[in-house]
């Protein structure tokens, strides 16, 4: 019972801070929703599409920056810790090798018109899992990746 009263306040408070969000602010919507949410609108009586973090676009300024930031070996080693930190630490040898996988795909998606979040993600996991990394212990590290140097 103690923990109802814990989880329900917190519920409660993070029901009204989506309701109050506007449309455009769909970036800050937890990544782990495949689902689009319904919002009520405020004064209108309608419902509002908020569309999870990894519909999000990405500008290719963003691209470019994560592609210089594999260029920084400090960068790299911290890949490496956050990928001891879940547990992925036997895998750590081959994300030197994976950096070129990485860097050509995030290459490539410079040539793309529009870019999401999870095409990133995606594209960065199919890069680890080239270089060696099983699939899950992949795509892990993909989002380690994005979440480090984004």
């Amino acid at each position: 019972m103690k923990l109802m009263k814990k989880i329900v306040p917190a519920v409660l408070a993070v029901s009204v801070t989506f309701s109050t969000l506007p449309a455009f602010a769909s970036a800050t919507i937890d990544s782990a929703s495949s689902a689009p949410v319904l919002v009520p609108s405020n004064n209108t009586g309608t419902e509002t599409v908020v569309q999870p973090q990894w519909k999000g676009k990405i500008a290719k300024e963003v691209l470019e920056k994560l592609y210089k930031a594999l260029n920084d070996r400090s960068n790299i080693e911290s890949i490496k810790s956050g990928m001891r930190a879940v547990g992925l630490g036997k895998h750590t040898g081959k994300i030197d090798t994976a950096v070129s996988y990485m860097k050509q795909e995030i290459k490539w998606l410079l040539d793309w018109q529009e870019v999401t979040t999870q095409n990133l993600k995606d594209k960065l996991a199919g890069a680890l899992y080239d270089a060696g990394l099983p699939l899950s212990a992949a795509r892990i590290t993909a989002g380690i990746v994005i979440e480090l140097l984004l």
